[in-house]
């Protein structure tokens, strides 16, 4: 099973968990005990043994009903979605710190240490990315576009630089 499987199939039963009204036991695949205490006529249930005061019983917890393929399929789209939205930023400040860099000398000098500590941040994200066949080529193309809407030497080509390296800052800071 993949990780990516696995961690659908977990967050599926523990949506089936809580649909089932067990409190606090969301995400529990297997079964567990959940110990009943009554003492001074009070009654409280909790996953540790009760005082040795308290009057003790054991319940067991059923184990989760298997998720629904529309449990799976709407985990699998939440995922798709949040690495789809995941490439997209590290494809777009890649690029402009990429292009920031072409602008300005100093940039890359300036602004690597953030860049590299951005990039530990989402290292999942950016390990993702990395490993995307297509992403280089992306960057690339992102990177010609870049240079085309920003191309002269005019006050409206410089303000278009500018802003595309106040978003890179805004992200990395």
């Amino acid at each position: 099973m993949s990780l990516k499987h696995f961690m659908v199939l977990s967050a599926a039963i523990g949506v089936a968990s809580a649909a089932i009204g067990v409190p606090g036991v969301v995400g529990v695949a297997n079964a567990q005990q959940l110990y009943k205490c009554v003492q001074d006529g009070k009654t409280v249930y909790q996953q540790e043994k009760c005082p040795t005061t308290a009057r003790e019983s054991t319940l067991r917890i059923p184990d989760a009903a298997p998720p629904t393929q529309d449990q799976v399929k709407a985990v699998e789209e939440k995922s798709d979605k949040q690495s789809a939205k995941d490439y997209e930023v590290i494809a777009e400040v890649t690029t402009g710190f990429n292009m920031c860099s072409e602008f300005d000398a100093g940039f890359r000098s300036r602004y690597s240490t953030a860049f590299d500590a951005w990039g530990g941040r989402n290292a999942a994200a950016y390990k993702a990315f990395s490993a995307n066949p297509k992403s280089a080529q992306d960057v690339r193309d992102r990177m010609n576009r870049t240079r085309e809407r920003t191309a002269g030497d005019d006050l409206e080509a410089q303000a278009k630089r500018e802003a595309v390296c106040a978003r890179v800052k805004a992200v990395l800071q």
